[in-house]
């Protein structure tokens, strides 16, 4: 569905036409947001820290943990959710899974990802890729994009946000 389109019939006797929920040969053209503690019922109600949603459709979850606690529990809290107990259908749709804190950075992987399996977030910059020519150009485009704006997610720059909202 969010590589290939859904095929639609638009009325009766009309033909069926793709529709593609996310641009892909312009992704500048799609609305993305962020929500904080996003209440998922489920068999069990959850309520991950951060929901990253593309045009309406959640593609990524984050659980943050205070720099005491192991990203190792954020992990596997993600992977506690996306069982059948809890809010398994929430995880259709969603293609990055994410832990993180303060001291261990952000690991990701896909859903149902083992922890083990788990890979290190790595910042790119060219301070600190000077030598991969390709990851440099690739994400040029939107490094630029944002260094034009100045809105850290971090709270004490911004004031704390109700739960819920959506930026």
């Amino acid at each position: 569905m969010l590589r290939y389109g859904v095929n639609v019939q638009p009325e009766t006797g009309h033909n069926k036409e793709t529709v593609w929920p996310i641009d892909w040969e312009h992704p500048l053209e799609n609305d993305f947001a962020i929500a904080e503690e996003v209440t998922i019922k489920g068999i069990h109600k959850k309520r991950p820290d951060i929901v990253l949603y593309v045009n309406g459709i959640a593609l990524g979850v984050l659980e943050l943990k205070r720099s005491t606690v192991s990203i190792s529990e954020g992990i596997r809290q993600n992977l506690d959710n996306q069982k059948h107990i809890f809010i398994k259908p929430f995880f259709s749709t969603i293609q990055y899974v994410m832990a993180g804190n303060d001291i261990e950075g952000l690991a990701y992987g896909a859903i149902e990802t083992r922890e083990k399996y788990f890979m290190k977030w790595k910042e790119v910059s060219e301070e600190i890729n000077k030598n991969d020519f390709h990851l440099l150009q690739l994400t040029k485009p939107i490094r630029d994009r944002a260094a034009k704006y100045d809105y850290p997610l971090d709270k004490k720059h911004r004031g704390v946000a109700p739960q819920g909202t959506l930026y």
